[in-house]
């Protein structure tokens, strides 16, 4: 962060503009003044495999998350679960209120979901459905490797977003507002 407000400050003194943000990079890892900014779950360990509850083979509900330190100037959150092997986003929930620090689990299927009150998701990758689908690799495929990362975002609500907003489109929106973000990684096969 630092490197960039230096960049930034030898820019405008040459007269020159600053170079556009680049949506295809994920944000940095940032430290608050409470420490850094760290993303966890009850139900996934870094490394760990999937619970069958929180995958095609179990219940498909998503796993209870939460998030501490966020970095000053946040206004709201936004979470991605999406595959390693081919980087498709999986789930996308944004406009998560600055105020919240978890998600409970089984966020309820809907582009508005009742149990995280001011936030909204994005259609799945089945179709008819909008919110969480989890782990599905192919059976006997090899191990696939998930990451779910959770935002801290400049802005309060995301513009440009409607209930049939797909997936990709939504994610390069909070990569364009993130100001940082925190991961867990997990595996899990068939």
């Amino acid at each position: 962060m630092r490197t960039r407000v230096d960049l930034l400050l030898v820019l405008a003194a040459c007269g020159l503009d600053a170079p556009a943000k680049d949506a295809s990079i994920e944000p940095p890892e940032i430290e608050s003044p409470n420490g850094l900014f760290t993303l966890t779950s009850p139900a996934l360990i870094d490394g760990g495999a999937f619970a069958a509850v929180n995958t095609c083979d179990g219940r498909n509900v998503s796993p209870e998350l939460a998030w501490r330190n966020p970095p000053r100037g946040t206004r709201s959150f936004a979470v991605v679960l999406s595959g390693r092997r081919a980087p498709v986003e999986q789930w996308v929930i944004f406009d998560v209120p600055a105020s919240r620090r978890e998600l409970p689990p089984a966020v309820q299927r809907a582009f508005s979901p009742n149990n995280v009150l001011g936030a909204h998701q994005t259609p799945s990758f089945v179709e008819y459905v909008t919110g969480y689908l989890g782990p599905c690799p192919p059976p006997g495929d090899r191990r696939h490797t998930y990451t779910v990362t959770v935002y801290a975002l400049d802005v309060a609500k995301l513009r440009g977003i409607a209930p049939e907003t797909p997936r990709q489109h939504a994610h390069r929106l909070i990569l364009e507002h993130a100001l940082a973000s925190a991961t867990l990684t997990a595996v899990y096969v068939r």
